[in-house]
């Protein structure tokens, strides 16, 4: 058991002697337990799991009973209680939510990870992930010219044909400036049925 930390292996008992929930509300995909295990291979287990003495079901540390499932542990360190189906529930919600509530310290966080060093590649490559989502550099905004080119402009008229009549004499001013080019176009086919132009 060199895998579970002197202090806790009083608490350890056969793996196979617990079960993951299979009513648990959080979801471990393939990264998140790859890292669990990295952390497990690198640091041990430092925490026990908390299982519920009645069913032996996971309240509380159901990636880390997957992850060393899947390192082949034999033993794991467990903290039973006794929970009934309202309490077992609750806890395990709450456990997943308050962890997921905190923040990073950013300043802090980037100080930490260049002060560690580790020999497995999944951890560092999680560690440097996360180096690199806080540390990237802030997009630089240019300003743009909002200003029109010289001599163009672009004007959308939307004119309904009922009201064509209302607005045909801005039409024509329109039409009268040589600089301006109007073009015509229509929703529908019923609108040229009509001999709209």
């Amino acid at each position: 058991m060199e895998y579970i930390i002197p202090a806790l292996r009083p608490l350890a008992v056969p793996i196979d002697s617990i079960k993951v929930d299979p009513k648990n509300a959080m979801d471990h995909p393939d990264e998140n337990l790859e890292g669990i295990m990295a952390s497990l291979r690198t640091y041990k287990q430092r925490k026990p799991i908390v299982v519920n003495s009645e069913t032996k079901t996971a309240e509380a540390g159901s990636g880390t009973l997957k992850a060393a499932l899947a390192l082949g542990w034999s033993h794991i360190a467990v903290v039973f209680v006794k929970d009934d189906p309202n309490t077992a529930r609750g806890y395990a919600i709450a456990d997943n939510r308050v962890a997921q509530s905190a923040t990073w310290n950013e300043k802090n966080l980037l100080a930490a990870l260049e002060e560690i060093t580790v020999e497995d590649d999944g951890l560092q490559a999680m560690f440097d992930k996360l180096e690199a989502e806080f540390s990237s550099e802030p997009t630089e905004l240019k300003p743009i010219d909002v200003k029109a080119p010289p001599k163009m402009c672009w004007v959308l008229i939307g004119i309904p044909l009922v009201k064509y009549g209302d607005v045909a004499d801005v039409m024509d001013k329109l039409a009268a400036i040589p600089e301006v080019i109007m073009e015509s176009t229509f929703n529908d086919d019923t609108s040229r049925q009509d001999g709209a132009t």
